[in-house]
C-alpha cells in the first residue's frame, strides 16, 4: 500500500484530468519522481506483466504502466478519434439519447478518455442531450478502479453526462454475462460505441472474437467499433478478424498512422519524443429496421 503522503498525491493527479490529459500525465510523473521511483524496474515490469499484455497487481505496476505507456497510447487515440469521431458520425440529434460505450480491456480507460473529451468537443452545445453509459471491462480490480476514478474526472471536466459500469472480467466473460442481459450490462437497443485500444494483439483477445462477432450481431442499434494498436503483425491479424465477423457492415477499414509523442522514460529517467507507429481500425453497422 502508498503511503499517505502518495496517495494524496494520486489523488491530486487524478484530478488534473479535469483540466486535460497533459496535466494529468505531468503530475503523475511528479508523483512517480517523488513516490514510485526505484520500486520496480523496467525488466521485473515487462517481465511480471508481459509489457503491460497482463493484468496488473498493484498500484506500483500500474503507476509504472502510466508512465511508461498512458502518453504515447493516449496520443494515438486521441489522433485516430481525431480522424474517425465526426460530428455527423456521433450517434445524437435534437432529442435526449443514450449511448453505450464499451471499452474492452480498458486497462486505466485511455480510449474512453480520449472518446469523451473528443465528444464534448464536437457537441458542446448539446452535449446536454447525450447520456453516455460507460462500460469499463478489466479484470484488474486495481486497474479497473483507476479506470472508474479517471472516467469520472473527465465527466466533470468536460460536463459530459456519464454513467460509469465496471466490470471485473476478462472480455470472454463479459460477453458471456451480457448474452445473458443480466442488469447492469450494456442495453441492446441503444446506440454503441466499441472501443480496443491496444488489447486486438492478445492472443487471448483474439480468441473472444467470433463471440463478440455474434454480440454485435444481437445489438439492435446503429454501431461504431474503433480499435487502435501498434503496427505490429498480430494488431493487423486481430483487426482483419473482427472486421471479418461482420459482413453486412457499412463500412470497414483499417488504416496505418505515425505521429510524434512525448512521454518520461522509466528506462532513461528523462523525457523522449519518438514516433510511434500504429494502425487504427474503424467499422461501422447501422440499425436494420425490423
Amino acid at each position: 500500500m502508498p503511503n499517505p503522503a502518495a496517495t494524496l498525491s494520486l489523488q491530486h493527479a487524478s484530478t488534473q484530468l479535469q483540466e486535460g490529459f497533459d496535466h494529468y500525465y505531468d503530475a503523475m510523473v511528479q508523483v512517480y519522481l517523488q513516490h514510485f521511483r526505484g520500486l520496480l524496474s523496467y525488466s521485473e515490469f515487462a517481465n511480471r506483466t508481459a509489457r503491460a499484455k497482463a493484468p496488473l497487481n498493484d498500484l506500483t505496476e500500474a503507476v509504472f504502466y502510466t508512465i511508461g505507456y498512458a502518453s504515447h497510447h493516449f496520443d494515438c487515440l486521441s489522433h485516430a478519434f481525431s480522424h474517425v469521431v465526426k460530428r455527423e458520425q456521433a450517434p445524437t440529434n435534437h432529442t435526449p439519447r443514450v449511448v453505450n460505450v464499451i471499452d474492452y480491456g480498458c486497462g486505466q480507460a485511455l480510449a474512453s478518455i480520449a472518446l469523451l473529451q473528443r465528444l464534448a468537443a464536437l457537441y458542446e452545445e448539446e452535449q446536454h442531450l447525450l447520456t453516455f453509459q460507460v462500460h469499463l471491462v478489466e479484470p484488474s480490480a486495481t486497474t479497473l478502479q483507476i479506470a472508474a476514478d479517471l472516467v469520472a474526472q473527465v465527466a466533470i471536466g468536460t460536463g459530459l453526462n456519464v454513467e460509469i459500469h465496471t466490470h471485473q472480467q476478462d472480455i470472454a466473460t463479459f460477453l458471456h454475462m451480457a448474452s445473458q442481459q443480466h442488469c447492469s450490462m450494456p442495453s441492446m437497443t441503444a446506440s454503441t460505441v466499441h472501443l480496443f485500444s491496444n488489447v486486438l494483439d492478445i492472443r487471448q483477445v483474439q480468441q473472444s472474437i467470433p463471440a463478440l462477432g455474434s454480440y454485435f450481431d444481437a445489438i439492435d442499434a446503429s454501431q461504431i467499433v474503433i480499435a487502435v494498436g501498434p503496427r505490429y503483425p498480430d494488431t493487423t491479424n486481430g483487426m482483419q478478424q473482427l472486421m471479418a465477423t461482420q459482413s453486412t457492415a457499412t463500412s470497414k477499414t483499417v488504416k496505418a498512422f505515425a505521429i510524434d509523442s512525448s512521454r518520461y522514460s522509466v528506462l532513461h529517467q528523462s523525457w523522449q519524443t519518438r514516433t510511434i507507429h500504429g494502425n487504427m481500425l474503424l467499422m461501422q453497422m447501422a440499425h436494420q429496421p425490423s
